[in-house]
């Protein structure tokens, strides 16, 4: 008996000691602010909020350390045109990252002066729908514009084969592989040497426009500190090197021209503010920074995209369906289960960030209707009050929404339609 009374004190001087703390806390001046923007502007619904102010802190700040001509605007990581005109005045670049098909056509039609490179290798189906609707005169200026993606040597013979039945020249730019392993030519591999071989053997219909090298997992490696993600850059700029070097060797006059060696993205942007192996660097999504980018490598940047949706519900301690006596000792032991709020839609990808203390609940389940989140009586929530969230990536967020709500001074100063709005506009499908 005396040993089962020890092991139970054990157990619940565990728990007790394990007990979590109240993470609630109400909103700060900055959400404060935020919220009394979206009520008094009557908002009832989910909206996208861009905080202006921090978008344009972001873009001087990635400016400054990389430099206007280098910069290349990622359009998949700022889905809008009006967020794209206003990155590219500010950065002062016209250099574009295009990966989806419809939104290539719209942007060559509304930005005509844009320099657009494919982040992806587009199928040839795609590469035949966009020059389809096109006029002799569209698809001359379109291939001033763009630089095609090219990733291996089948992609490569279809597009050969496609500007020849088009009778014009392609700009090919080279996918190379320099550590992330999803595709692309390798060091030391005889595909890459052909390849150039084939391009200077139809200068015709195609013509090498540069490389484009990738390596996000840099940034994103495990335990990643600072001298292990230089490290790491070292030698993906090492391979990124043998590539330009083959190309400097083989084929001199090709080199002397104006290419384009692309890389880095958001995670790596910084990392080359003195390196010159590229001269084509990639980056969007941290001019917003969505929580997939919290990183060592960019910490500098700050939040610039919020999800703002009302509390339609505010309930007591979370209850279960045929779990309730359990929910009640549950929220006696952990004050974050304490208060029950259901807001208007959900299962974004997107995690609460004001109130604080805020979750989603793994038992009770998603909701894309009316989400559960659950919290402490310490975050002050009732109906009618905002919460915010901020999303994980915003290529994808920001389609789901309506227009985006660009918040300056306190005041909504713009509403930007997204890039499908647009295509719509535009009868692009």
């Amino acid at each position: 008996m005396g040993t089962t009374l020890f092991i139970v004190a054990v157990i619940v001087g565990l728990l007790l000691w394990k007990r979590p703390k109240d993470d609630g806390k109400p909103h700060n001046d900055y959400f404060r602010s935020l919220e009394s923007v979206y009520q008094s502007n009557g908002l009832s619904e989910p909206r996208l909020i861009i905080d202006g102010q921090r978008l344009d802190q972001n873009i001087d700040s990635l400016v400054q350390k990389i430099g206007s001509d280098r910069y290349r605007i990622v359009a998949k990581s700022l889905p809008s045109l009006p967020l794209l005109r206003h990155v590219m005045a500010r950065a002062n670049t016209r250099k574009l990252m295009v990966f989806h098909r419809p939104f290539l056509s719209v942007i060559v039609r509304e930005i005509p002066d844009a320099d657009i490179l494919l982040g992806k290798p587009m199928p040839i189906a795609a590469v035949k729908r966009f020059y389809k609707n096109l006029t002799p005169e569209q698809i001359h200026s379109a291939n001033r514009q763009i630089q095609w993606l090219v990733d291996g040597l089948e992609h490569l013979e279809e597009y050969r084969a496609l500007a020849q039945s088009l009778n014009v020249t392609l700009r090919i730019n080279l996918e190379i592989d320099i550590g992330l392993h999803r595709g692309g030519f390798k060091q030391g591999g005889s595909d890459y040497p052909e390849a150039l071989r084939y391009i200077h053997s139809h200068t015709e219909y195609l013509a090498l426009s540069g490389l484009m090298g990738y390596e996000p997992h840099i940034a994103k490696m495990p335990l990643a500190s600072a001298e292990r993600m230089n490290k790491a850059k070292s030698k993906a700029t090492a391979q990124y090197q043998w590539f330009k070097d083959y190309i400097k060797l083989n084929y001199s006059d090709t080199y002397r021209t104006n290419l384009t060696f692309n890389g880095a993205g958001s995670p790596t942007c910084q990392l080359y503010q003195s390196d010159d192996t590229i001269n084509d660097i990639s980056a969007g999504s941290s001019l917003l920074m969505p929580t997939d980018f919290d990183l060592l490598s960019i910490r500098d940047q700050k939040p610039a995209l919020f999800i703002a949706t009302p509390v339609i519900k505010a309930l007591g301690a979370l209850e279960l369906p045929f779990l309730e006596p359990i929910c009640s000792l549950l929220a006696r032991y952990n004050p974050n289960w304490q208060r029950s709020y259901f807001i208007y839609g959900g299962y974004w990808k997107a995690t609460p960030c004001s109130p604080q203390g805020l979750s989603n609940n793994g038992l009770y389940g998603r909701s894309s209707n009316q989400e559960l989140l659950t919290g402490s009586g310490s975050s002050q929530l009732k109906i009618n009050d905002v919460v915010f969230l901020r999303p994980s990536q915003s290529e994808a967020v920001l389609l789901e929404f309506g227009e985006i709500l660009v918040v300056r001074n306190n005041e909504i100063a713009e509403q930007w339609p997204h890039l499908a709005q647009s295509c719509i506009e535009n009868g692009i499908q």
